[in-house]
């Protein structure tokens, strides 16, 4: 055998180990971007729950909730504050998903339920009348009247089921 086939031999063992480190680098990075989505997921769900465990956090602060879904309008001046805040926070942290599903960051499966739980606040007599008075300053107003969340027409809210 010449140096020439030697060396053809050798640029085609060089060429698969290659090719295969290649590929091995690329399973790497799905499986770790596999990982990353999971994390995130993790994260979106525990800061939503936390931001409805804030709003329900001590028996006072559950009743200013459920007070403000039943009549915002009647509320005493100091709870209908401590109310719109703990919504706007809600909403905020919604809008902030929505924002991050249209880059394609956040999953159908993840957006879904969060909107569909705004449709439940909003669907209460207390949440209409603070989406009425207050709805039109957060970001996320557009999306949500463009969704028809009130007239109780919400299916898939991201479409395409998830």
């Amino acid at each position: 055998m010449d140096w020439d086939a030697l060396g053809a031999i050798a640029e085609l063992v060089g060429g698969v180990a290659v090719l295969v480190t290649i590929i091995f680098l690329a399973r790497q990075f799905q499986q770790t971007n596999n990982l990353g989505k999971a994390e995130s997921e993790r994260e979106w769900f525990s800061s939503w729950h936390n931001t409805i465990r804030e709003a329900m956090g001590s028996p006072e602060a559950a009743a200013i909730f459920r007070e403000g879904l039943n009549d915002y309008e009647n509320m005493e001046p100091d709870r209908k504050a401590t109310f719109s805040t703990r919504m706007i926070c809600i909403f905020d942290y919604a809008d902030v998903l929505r924002r991050l599903h249209d880059k394609g960051f956040v999953p159908n499966d993840v957006l879904n339920p969060v909107i569909k739980n705004l449709q439940g606040i909003l669907a209460t007599a207390g949440g209409a009348q603070w989406w009425a008075k207050v709805g039109s300053i957060l970001t996320i107003y557009d999306y949500i009247e463009s969704l028809e969340v009130l007239s109780g027409r919400l299916d898939d809210v991201a479409g395409g089921g998830g």
